[in-house]
């Protein structure tokens, strides 16, 4: 993976990440670059299958964005993830680790279950 120093890089050379047209401090939405179609193609209809496996983070991924911007544009999210998780898995030369549906890479599980109930009590309280 000598060629991309990074992810990003990959990702961009396949076509995958939106142009970034911006003026006057707003951002319009732009259509995805016309690179390697071969690659392109592939990988969003490998997104579209992995879509449908039930419980994936992938999926997750999918129907978060969808309804924020529709399908087309979150499959292609969803292709520019698996393309991004396949330049890691060769570069660290380590196995694919699905993370469960409902978590983030960036959660922490140390909250305290005291933590929680304090403020589930602080809300039903004032509720009453």
């Amino acid at each position: 993976m000598a060629q991309f120093p990074t992810a990003g890089h990959l990702v961009s050379w396949a076509g995958l990440c939106p142009r970034l047209d911006q003026s006057a401090g707003k951002r319009r939405s732009t259509r995805i670059r016309h690179a390697t179609p071969w690659l392109k193609t592939t990988l969003v209809r490998a997104a579209w299958a992995a879509t449908r496996k039930n419980g994936s983070y992938l999926q997750s991924q999918f129907r978060r964005l969808k309804g924020r911007r529709g399908p087309k544009k979150a499959i292609v999210a969803v292709a520019a993830s698996m393309l991004t998780a396949a330049y890691f898995m060769l570069r660290d030369e380590k196995d694919y680790h699905a993370s469960a549906a409902g978590t983030s890479q960036t959660a922490t599980s140390s909250a305290s279950p005291r933590a929680s109930s304090g403020v589930c009590g602080t809300l039903t309280s004032r509720s009453k």
